[in-house]
């Protein structure tokens, strides 16, 4: 499929259908996962389908089927440049000495830590753990109970990993070759994303028309329902869920 190929839509297309079923799901109860009924998961499907139909002729096209993914990889981008901003070597060497300290490089996610701790208790609290879509560079890490230790050690692990020669600070130049690293990184992560997206939407469009109507959609939904309610009683039950957890996990 070319058209995937050389467009954005095909680079992020490959999370459509693994974002769908995602919703299609009951929330996490506390302290455990919800039961899933094969029925509720198809009428999340139906309705996951509507949404995702911008023009409602009753199929998907690779540029629908991608569009909340394409909606979250901007917001990302967005988010990925203000951190950029944030570490900017300029920003980072305060004092003007032309090295960054393991404190002045501490300093932005400790700041962010002490935004987030509204109560000043020197944890994140479950209240005050930033929402996934929102969360900028740095807070990812601060998940509930995460303490204001476990960012400077965070803070410590990376500043050791970019220090190239280990002599205790960091240049312009360190820095700059850790993002033309990290750049290759991502290059090499669009190109295998490219190559899933294109077996993601062939398998949903079974009859190989080039797009996806509602029963193909379903269809993909439920034989991953299937594939998971290892006792075919319609029902994915909390240990059965954790199960397929943790085989995509590995």
């Amino acid at each position: 499929m070319t058209t995937l190929k050389v467009s954005l839509a095909g680079t992020i297309a490959v999370t459509a259908f693994a974002a769908a079923f995602a919703s299609a799901q009951p929330p996490m109860e506390r302290g455990g996962m919800a039961p899933m009924a094969r029925a509720d998961v198809e009428t999340r499907l139906e309705e996951r389908f509507a949404d995702l139909d911008q023009n409602s002729d009753g199929y998907l096209e690779a540029s629908e089927a991608a569009a909340p993914a394409r909606d979250r990889y901007a917001g990302m981008k967005k988010r990925m440049a203000k951190g950029r901003e944030a570490m900017s070597f300029e920003a980072l060497d305060t004092n003007d000495n032309q090295v960054v300290t393991p404190t002045e490089f501490a300093a932005p996610a400790l700041a962010s830590f002490d935004r987030l701790d509204r109560n000043g208790n020197g944890v994140i609290d479950e209240e005050e753990r930033p929402q996934k879509g929102g969360m900028q560079r740095g807070q990812a890490a601060m998940a509930d109970g995460a303490s204001r230790e476990d960012v400077v050690a965070l803070a410590e692990a990376r500043f050791q990993t970019l220090d190239a020669d280990q002599n205790g600070t960091l240049t312009e130049a360190e820095l700059t070759e850790a993002r033309a690293a990290t750049k290759e990184q991502m290059a090499a992560r669009r190109d295998m994303m490219v190559d899933r997206a294109e077996d993601a939407f062939d398998q949903g469009d079974t009859d190989g028309d080039g797009r996806i109507s509602l029963e193909e959609f379903k269809t993909t939904g439920l034989e991953r329902f299937d594939r998971h309610d290892a006792n075919s009683d319609g029902v994915i039950s909390p240990d059965e869920r954790r199960a397929a957890s943790m085989q995509r996990r590995g």
